[in-house]
């Protein structure tokens, strides 16, 4: 996807032109990845995903299941490391509701279940709708006797400073949704600025970036 682009120069500022392959490599490895999990050939689809990350470093659903990998191999240190990383690459809500829902298993594995209560709640203000997130959540609830109460935004802030994620989407991803956007409308491409607003909208529900939305003309118009 053109934004996973932009993130790709914006993280490794590479010398050398970027071109695309005409081959899916990110599809085809992930899907094969996958298989290969579902048959629990973890190993190899371990060694699998990380030949797509080196094809597409910045492929979300690489990613996240290389994450998955580590988690079921029992690797918490190096899942949690991924994870935080992983934030620099989630420009979908669904996204970063995966990388909240990835912190929270961490700490509720670690029993530091007030910062998984946390992550957890954080992951539903990106996809309200996850069931295992609910389901997780629920889990913290029973093992706390249900006495944790949902934490204020100032503890999150602490938790946020202490373990190194953001409270919410990754500002560079903000920045580079806004700042091409906004060069996008000085180009005089309404289309392009439409999906990087689109984008910035979806993580932030900014009423200034909806009703800059609103202005634009509609992806199907002509004018």
């Amino acid at each position: 996807e053109y934004f996973e682009e932009v993130l790709f120069k914006e993280l490794n500022n590479p010398e050398k032109e970027i071109r695309r392959v005409p081959v899916p490599y990110t599809r085809i490895y992930n899907m094969y990845g996958y298989t290969l999990y579902e048959l629990d050939k973890f190993d190899e689809a371990k060694k699998c995903l990380e030949i797509g990350l080196g094809w597409n470093p910045v492929s979300f659903k690489l990613m996240s299941e290389y994450c998955e990998i580590l988690k079921v191999k029992g690797d918490m240190k190096n899942f949690f490391k991924l994870t935080i990383n992983a934030f620099k690459i989630a420009f979908r809500p669904q996204n970063v509701a995966r990388c909240f829902r990835n912190l929270g298993y961490y700490f509720a594995e670690k029993e530091l279940y007030s910062e998984a209560k946390a992550a957890y709640i954080m992951s539903l203000q990106f996809e309200r709708d996850s069931e295992q997130a609910l389901k997780e959540l629920y889990y913290v609830d029973e093992k706390t006797n249900h006495q944790l109460e949902k934490p204020p935004i100032e503890k999150l802030k602490e938790f946020s400073e202490e373990y190194g994620f953001p409270i919410g989407a990754d500002l560079n991803v903000l920045n580079l949704a806004f700042e091409n956007g906004k060069k996008s409308l000085e180009n005089r491409n309404p289309g392009l600025a439409r999906y990087f607003f689109t984008i910035l909208y979806d993580l932030t529900n900014d009423p200034d970036i909806k009703a800059a939305l609103d202005k634009l003309p509609a992806p199907d118009s002509k004018h």
